[in-house]
């Protein structure tokens, strides 16, 4: 998703919204092999609203508005 949030979107604030969660996602799953960072509950909650991050972003702005 945030693959298709860089390719699809025209603003380059959204194209890099969806390179950083892309990174950061990468970043927590290299880590996550070496240490059990995931089972602190606080480090849960931050993946888990990183990994909501390219479905917010991927998302066109009239789509959101009509929510």
């Amino acid at each position: 998703t945030a693959i298709k949030a860089q390719r699809q979107r025209r603003s380059r604030l959204m194209q890099a919204m969806g390179f950083a969660t892309m990174m950061a996602i990468f970043s927590l799953m290299i880590h996550s092999f070496t240490d059990f960072n995931l089972q602190i509950y606080a480090n849960a909650v931050t993946y888990i609203v990183i990994l909501a991050l390219p479905f917010i972003v991927s998302q066109p702005l009239e789509k959101a508005k009509a929510r």
